[in-house]
């Protein structure tokens, strides 16, 4: 499998929230790809709703790719933008259902009322032969 890069929309749970997180950029490769299906089967073989794991992958950024893309700016230029404008966060999991799996974040000097999450991923798109993917906008 070809490294894929995933941009995923963020929504706060708190819209008061201190962090300005828009976009979420990670890079799956075979072995986070693997885990991810990993653990959906887990999933599936408990009969649970979702398994989460911490992860120190990805970055939040201020700026949306949806936006910038319908700004006019070319997908070099959202990328740019999105990797020119990171946020710390305290902690990043993934939580992994059956059929799809999310990232949710906590801004670092924040909360959970501050929580972040990322628009949910079809497990099967990773299979996708394709190396970037953008969910949510």
């Amino acid at each position: 499998m070809e490294a894929q890069t995933l941009v995923l929309s963020v929504s706060h749970l708190n819209l008061h929230s201190c962090d300005n997180s828009k976009s979420f950029m990670i890079r799956i490769n075979e072995q986070l790809c693997n885990r991810i299906k990993e653990l959906s089967a887990q999933v599936a073989s408990l009969g649970v709703d979702w398994i989460e794991e911490e992860s120190n992958r990805g970055m939040w950024a201020d700026t949306s790719y949806g936006e910038s893309i319908e700004d006019g700016e070319t997908h070099d230029e959202a990328m740019l933008n999105i990797m020119a404008y990171p946020n710390k966060v305290s902690k990043t999991v993934i939580r992994i259902n059956k059929t799809h799996f999310h990232f949710y974040g906590i801004p670092k000097g924040c909360d959970e009322r501050s929580k972040m999450l990322t628009a949910e991923f079809p497990i099967n798109k990773l299979d996708i032969n394709t190396r970037f993917i953008a969910e949510g906008f």
